[in-house]
């Protein structure tokens, strides 16, 4: 899921045009050099770093959040990352290049890059790692399915992934099925880490216990709701600039509440959408670039749900609400899922070839109402819950007798997925880059996060059409597609296009890197004047 946040992400694709492939072209012959100079801790105090949620194990495999997935960038590092122009950049690689007759990657590490334990990097561990992103239940692994042999390996039908081959010690190969626009960016996704040779011979729960990383911090303990990170000084883009993070589990509530009275000094992985009470105490409230959708999501696991009137009702009737905006200032209503200015978008492609079929206009309440299996509407409890519960119970009220409305956890609410038994919920989904393919994909029934649960064979006909050999304009069209399917027989209800800003106190530098949706690796330039 965001929801999953994986809300995702995914198959992200770079957008088409003239610069991106200019860049591409430029980083894989090692043009730009991205080393920083080494700078001395400036902290020797630890820094307080307040999270709405903490997994009990940090293991990017397996993270839901957007929040936690920035937190696996503190001990690990990435082949690939996201530069301040929000272009992909050399992390650990050096450079690499793409033969295009054989679709094969050359990689090359960069030297003296090591683990926390002083062991380097070598291609070993990069092959490893790539074995355990592609395991029948990592998620996301679809994003690299690409890769020769990647599919048959997560299928279980073999044990190697064929498209691997080692060089040396820091150059390595990775060959394609196809060719793959999305596969370089893909390796900047927060899920696909490096990890030591066989975990350095730990069980998987061992190692994540205590994990060995090449990131800017290592974890030294893992305390009830949180963990206690020292500064790794050989990091390789410079030794981060605060010696100790405590990562501290906070209520949004008790968070805002410390932040005001000054116990707190910054809401840094919070969802806050109004910066107004912020300005007036001087804070700093800085608008992200991230674009958000908050959707409800009507899926055919449920008696009632599987009947086309039934859920036009419910639709309707959150359709309906005109208040819940004032749930997120500066938020605006959307009628479709892929907001303005991404492909696909009603804006940028109209829907004129296209045909999509129209739902029956509602007659009367169906009878499916009268089934004696309740319905449950979730909402994920990291959005402004209490608010939303609040006006859709009064909106529902005369529902109540078949409807019940709560409020519930990412963790909790992706348990009852895995089962097929998460029909009715309100989340919200971020899209990474103007292609939306990485939200879109959730409602593709070849994903292992997909939504809808069940079968439905109209729709998955459209996604069987989308391949890598379409034209940005051809891509277009099948996501209106896709998206007006959806919305018009509801199984999806668009609600909001959320705005969020990024809080800290004034005496706070280096945090600008968190106010986009990119995963940017920059905790190492985080510090207190």
């Amino acid at each position: 899921m965001t929801v999953f946040k994986s809300k995702y992400i995914s198959k992200v694709l770079f957008a088409g045009g003239i610069l991106l492939p200019i860049l591409f072209q430029l980083y894989s012959r090692g043009f730009f050099s991205h080393s920083q100079p080494k700078v001395k801790a400036l902290n020797t105090q630890a820094w307080l770093l307040p999270t709405p949620e903490f997994p009990a194990i940090l293991n990017p495999q397996k993270v839901l959040s957007n929040q936690e997935k920035a937190l696996c960038l503190l001990p690990f590092s990435r082949l690939l990352g996201i530069g301040e122009g929000l272009e992909v950049e050399p992390d650990l690689l050096e450079k690499w290049t793409f033969d295009f007759d054989k679709k094969t990657y050359m990689f090359e590490l960069r030297n003296n890059i090591f683990f926390h334990d002083g062991s380097p990097v070598t291609s070993d561990d990069v092959i490893f790692s790539f074995h355990v992103w592609m395991s029948r239940d990592s998620l996301d692994n679809d994003a690299l399915s690409s890769i020769r042999g990647a599919k048959a390996y997560s299928a279980g039908k073999t044990k190697f992934i064929s498209g691997l081959k080692k060089i040396n010690e820091r150059r390595f190969e990775v060959s394609l099925d196809y060719s793959s626009e999305s596969f370089i960016s893909s390796l900047s996704l927060p899920r696909f880490v490096i990890y030591p040779k066989n975990f350095g011979g730990l069980s998987s729960e061992d190692f994540f216990k205590k994990p060995n990383g090449s990131g800017p911090y290592k974890i030294i303990e893992y305390k009830k709701n949180g963990a206690r990170l020292l500064a790794n000084s050989g990091y390789h883009f410079g030794a981060p600039k605060t010696n100790e993070i405590n990562i501290s589990y906070f209520s949004k509530v008790d968070a805002i509440s410390k932040f005001k009275s000054g116990l707190l000094d910054n809401l840094l992985l919070y969802d806050i959408n109004d910066d107004k009470p912020y300005l007036e105490i001087n804070a700093v409230a800085q608008p992200t670039t991230r674009n958000t959708i908050i959707m409800a999501i009507l899926a055919p696991v449920h008696p009632s749900l599987k009947n086309d009137e039934f859920r036009k009702m419910l639709a309707e009737k959150l359709q309906s609400s005109n208040d819940l905006s004032t749930c997120y200032p500066g938020s605006k209503k959307t009628k479709q899922i892929i907001l303005q200015g991404l492909i696909g978008s009603a804006g940028e492609d109209p829907l004129k070839e296209s045909h999509v079929e129209e739902v029956a206009p509602i007659k009367n309440i169906p009878a499916a109402i009268q089934s004696k299996r309740k319905l449950d509407l979730f909402i994920d409890d990291s959005l402004e819950s209490d608010c939303l519960a609040g006006l859709l119970n009064r909106d529902f009220s005369e529902y109540s007798s078949f409807l019940d409305i709560n409020k519930k956890s990412l963790n909790a609410m992706y348990s009852l997925l895995k089962k097929k038994n998460l029909p009715f919920w309100i989340e919200d989904f971020e899209f990474k880059n103007v292609d939306p393919v990485g939200v879109l994909q959730y409602f593709d029934q070849k994903s292992n996060e997909y939504l809808l649960q069940a079968p439905i064979p109209k729709l998955q006909k459209i996604f069987n059409s989308i391949h890598q050999g379409l034209s940005r304009s051809e891509r277009a069209k099948r996501y209106t597609v896709i998206d007006n399917f959806l919305v018009s027989h509801n199984y999806i209800v668009p609600l909001l296009r959320k705005k969020s800003f990024l809080i800290h106190k004034t005496n706070l530098k280096g945090a600008d890197f968190l106010s986009s949706s990119r995963f940017r690796a920059g905790w190492h330039g985080i510090y207190l004047e």
